[in-house]
This record gives C-alpha cells, structure tokens and sequence, in this order.
C-alpha cells in the first residue's frame, strides 16, 4: 500500500518509519541537524511544487520527504489504508 504525500508523491508504506510536524520540530538544534545533513547527503525530497513544507516523512532507508499536507491528513490517511487492508 502508497501513502500519497503530496503533489505527485506516493510512498511505500512498508518503508515508512514516522511522520512529524515540521513547525512542531523545526525549532530544535537536533531537527534542524538531522534535515540538514539529508539535504547535504541528497536524501531529502521534497513532495511540493509551490507550497510551503508542513509536515516531514522519514523513511527506513534514511530519506526524508518534505510535505505540504499536514501531519493529521496523512496520520488520517495512514489510518483510512490500514483499514483498507483488512477489508479485502
């Protein structure tokens, strides 16, 4: 199953390790660290064509995806696609 993250952006949800609110976590040193060396490592996209960031997507494979759909949309639909997998 795909979490649809933004634009035209769809992970894996197998690969997904957390979600976070990038205002919530933007303040700290060690937030800002952490985004830091994804960018520099070119572990980070970006799931936005024009929109601010609102959230960020951290994957088992150490990449970070920034979003611009808020953490309670995606939990909702992290939520909506775990139901989704029982119904079958």
């Amino acid at each position: 199953m795909y979490l649809h993250i933004g634009g035209d952006t769809a992970l894996l949800l197998s690969g997904v390790i957390g979600v976070f609110d990038l205002d919530g976590c933007s303040q700290g040193q060690d937030t800002n660290r952490f985004l830091h060396n994804r960018e520099k490592d070119g572990r980070l996209g970006q799931a936005m064509e024009e929109a601010l960031p609102r959230s960020f997507i951290v994957k088992a494979d150490d990449t970070v995806y920034l979003s611009p759909v808020t953490t309670a949309t995606l939990t909702k639909r992290l939520s909506e696609t775990e139901n989704r997998q029982w119904i079958r």
